[in-house]
């Protein structure tokens, strides 16, 4: 009988050969058009909330990235959110298929909870790492540390926040 551990590391090896095998070169050089989608879905316990976040961006130089953000939300039937900004990012080349990057944005948001409403500025510093499965797509996590004007965020006592977000990119 094949022992499953044995098993485990044959499943994982071949796994890191196909990897291997991939010849990858990711398009983040100057010239190179991106779109990025990220988005959620949760609950906090009162209401459901979806959130989406689009962006457009070019490579002005090799490996560094400007664009723009636009951010749409709802929660439940009289939360809505929108927002807009402008950001830069400088990405790491490596010389392989994982490629860490860091970046800054700032921007105009909007956030209407039934009759009241506030707009304010939010700054958010971030970081991450993209796994090109090609040259032209690729999908990582991101972390981003949020600050706002006003006090906006952990229901409206904090001007300080932070998120996790999964980040999907194509490059053209």
């Amino acid at each position: 009988m094949i022992n499953r551990y044995f098993l485990a590391a044959v499943w994982l090896m071949s796994g890191w050969m196909a990897t291997a095998q991939v010849a990858t070169d990711p398009m983040i050089f100057a010239g190179t058009r991106t779109i990025n989608v990220d988005g959620l879905i949760d609950d906090d316990g009162d209401d459901v909330g979806i959130s989406l976040n689009l962006s457009r961006g070019w490579f002005v130089a090799d490996y560094v990235e400007v664009g723009g953000k636009l951010s749409l939300g709802f929660r439940g039937s009289d939360n809505m959110n929108w927002g807009l900004a402008a950001y830069g990012e400088y990405h790491i080349d490596q010389g392989y298929y994982f490629v860490p990057y860091i970046g800054a944005s700032l921007g105009l948001q909007y956030i209407e909870i039934g009759s009241w409403d506030e707009t304010y500025l939010e700054f958010q510093g971030y970081g991450g790492l993209r796994y090109f499965f090609t040259s032209y797509a690729a999908i990582g996590p991101e972390l981003a540390l949020k600050y706002a004007t006003e006090e906006i965020y952990n229901r409206f006592q904090d001007s300080f926040d932070w998120e996790i977000r999964l980040k999907t990119s194509w490059y053209f």
